[in-house]
């Protein structure tokens, strides 16, 4: 399957198992990624208290992050074009090999909220829902970080 393939699974439908898949292609191995991710992430993002253990961010007790890191990485991501592109998408229809389907990007602000331009959600058990979103209004582009909460939905 192709690298972009993998990236657009991953990150519009939270493919975990493409995760998986792109870090032993890029490091041969899990552990291997994880170490490339954290050195790239203090090194060139600048990034001070994340650890990252896994392609994918299930739970770990060693996976770590802060709202400001996650805005950094976001940041940076957000200047590579294809990156930007694939978190923006809304739905892509998806020939699988033996079924097709249309994948739905389950970032809801991406839906719901103007302006919004990417980003990704996550959640599991140990960290609630989490969000990292990206957002442009006339020349103004603003990120957005919510780890933790208790939904993906505003409690009215």
């Amino acid at each position: 399957m192709p690298l972009k393939k993998l990236i657009q699974g991953l990150l519009i439908n939270s493919g975990n198992d493409a995760a998986i898949a792109i870090a032993e292609h890029v490091s041969g191995n899990v552990k291997d990624f994880s170490k490339l991710m954290n050195r790239t992430a203090k090194e060139k993002i600048g990034v001070k208290s994340s650890n990252f253990t896994n392609p994918h961010g299930l739970f770990d007790p060693d996976h770590q992050t802060t709202a400001y890191d996650m805005a950094k990485i976001t940041q940076y991501a957000m200047k590579n074009k294809t990156f930007r592109e694939i978190v923006g998408i809304k739905e892509l229809r998806w020939n699988g090999e033996g079924w097709k389907t249309t994948l739905y990007n389950h970032n809801k602000l991406l839906w719901r909220y103007e302006g919004v331009n990417g980003g990704k959600n996550g959640y599991v058990d140990e960290s609630g829902s989490t969000l990292v979103t990206s957002a442009k209004r006339g020349g103004t582009e603003l990120i957005s970080v919510t780890l933790k909460a208790p939904s993906s939905e505003r409690n009215i």
